[in-house]
């Protein structure tokens, strides 16, 4: 063991969760020593002693795992840019139709399996898929230690600002289990960007009966959004196909059944297929009924994605260019998010319905400016705005193309059109904000000229904007 010893300062919130009371710990980095806040906190942030955070080798943009076990703290680094392969599996084809998600083993361990079963038969079909799920990992040198924290430990779908906490003596550093919770979602979004749309299944775990007593039905499954004549065609496939094998066994979900719907919120904001199963745990126990269920719904999936699929046969036309016009909106909002998931994850609807409302706000009252589309059969792919200013300064962005279509000179000819748009107004000079870890987008306005003129800070925690100015 270490002879140094190291410092952490807990939130009340912390040390109860955590179950620490001592003073020091022994830890797999050496003796700590424990210094408690005497204030609730909601965000259970642990505060670490400069030289411990150099042993472990992190910095404040980088996570700390804290686990008390047997009278001893273990601790687990974790950078920044390792955030979501550290918490997440995620295998299958890059560019899905379908994606499958489902819980942490430790809570719902039969519907983990089950999703595992039905990816790997759409596989075997050759159906695009993809696999996303909470990642199972042992803490070395405790084998029987499973440090996992899911999405639902993180509590992502109701309530952003004060998190649940399911998970037994599991702590993050920094803004609490936000953080994860956000990296969720820019994963998730990561795979939403295709032009065709794609089904997300979701798979949760119900009770055998209800708290009033009511016996639930083994298998919940629908879209707890709207019904949409896709998914009430999966209901259908499935009740036509489980009716020799599995009568009376699904119902349509509805919204009323529970809050599970916000978890695929996401999907819905990005114009995709939404559905949610829930299965009761004593499927688990019929090997040959929970077969025959792992069929049921991979082919009804399969259907689904034939359905979708006959959706968008004509090959695709040229892009072309033009001034916004009010119908615009809706598509400009939806591209927004899919644009910018990977930034704000969360947040993403708040900010692009800020955009949109600003936007439309400065349109109805005639200000100078001037928002270019870039469509494709009738398909916005990508938009830049250039406007003045109360201040009579001129601001170019937000700028957003469709992932599907970057790098092939759309976002540049986006741009050409604001300048020229500027240069007709004979407008001398203007700028634009980009945060500092965009370097594609930095690289590109780096080629038509523009200059780094100040570094300001971001409403996002630990980011900052440059400013960047152009002279025409």
């Amino acid at each position: 063991m270490d002879s140094e010893n190291y410092s952490i300062e807990l939130g009340l919130d912390t040390a109860i969760v955590a179950e620490i009371d001592e003073k020091t710990f022994p830890s797999n980095y050496g003796n700590i020593t424990i210094e408690q806040k005497s204030t609730y906190s909601t965000d259970f942030k642990i505060t670490l002693g400069k030289e411990l955070a150099q042993k472990l080798g992190i910095g404040p943009q980088d996570f700390l795992e804290l686990v008390h076990l047997d009278n001893a703290l273990f601790l687990v680094p974790i950078s920044s840019q390792n955030l979501i392969p550290h918490f997440f599996n995620v295998s299958g084809a890059p560019e899905p139709r379908i994606i499958i998600l489902s819980s942490h083993p430790d809570f719902e361990s039969y519907t983990r399996e089950i999703a595992t079963a039905i990816h790997q038969r759409l596989q075997e079909q050759s159906i695009p898929s993809l696999r996303i799920e909470p990642r199972e990992r042992v803490f070395e040198g405790i084998p029987k230690l499973d440090l996992t924290i899911s999405r639902f430990d993180v509590d992502i779908t109701r309530n952003q600002q004060t998190p649940e906490l399911i998970g037994d003596n599991m702590i993050n550093k920094n803004s609490s289990y936000r953080i994860i919770a956000e990296s969720y979602f820019r994963l998730l979004s990561q795979v939403l960007y295709s032009q065709a749309k794609q089904v997300v299944i979701d798979f949760h775990g119900i009770a055998n009966a209800s708290s009033r007593g009511v016996f639930h039905p083994m298998v919940l499954v629908g879209d707890a959004f709207t019904e949409t004549p896709l998914i009430k065609n999966f209901v259908k496939t499935i009740e036509k196909l489980s009716r020799a094998v599995l009568p009376h066994l699904w119902i349509p979900y509805r919204s009323q059944w529970g809050s599970v719907e916000y978890s695929l919120q996401l999907v819905k904001n990005t114009a995709n297929i939404p559905i949610i199963i829930e299965i009761r745990s004593d499927l688990r126990e019929n090997s040959e009924i929970r077969n025959k269920l792992i069929d049921l719904i991979t082919r009804a999936l399969i259907n689904l994605v034939e359905q979708v699929s006959a959706l968008n046969i004509a090959p695709p036309e040229r892009i072309t260019y033009r001034p916004f016009q009010p119908p615009d909106l809706n598509q400009i909002l939806l591209l927004y998010m899919k644009s910018f998931s990977w930034l704000y994850g969360a947040q993403v609807h708040t900010y692009a319905t800020q955009f949109i409302t600003l936007f439309q706000e400065a349109f109805n009252e005639g200000s100078e400016g001037e928002l270019f589309i870039a469509e494709q059969e009738g398909i916005i792919i990508g938009f830049a705005v250039i406007h003045r200013e109360p201040s009579n300064d001129w601001k170019f962005g937000p700028i957003a193309v469709l992932p599907s279509f970057q790098h092939e000179g759309t976002g540049s000819y986006l741009l050409q059109l604001c300048i020229e748009f500027a240069q007709s107004k004979k407008v001398k000079s203007f700028y634009l904000k980009v945060h500092e870890h965009n370097y594609p987008a930095i690289k590109l306005y780096k080629k038509f000229g523009f200059t780094v003129t100040e570094i300001i800070p971001s409403s996002l925690t630990d980011k900052n904007f440059l400013k960047m100015m152009i002279s025409l």
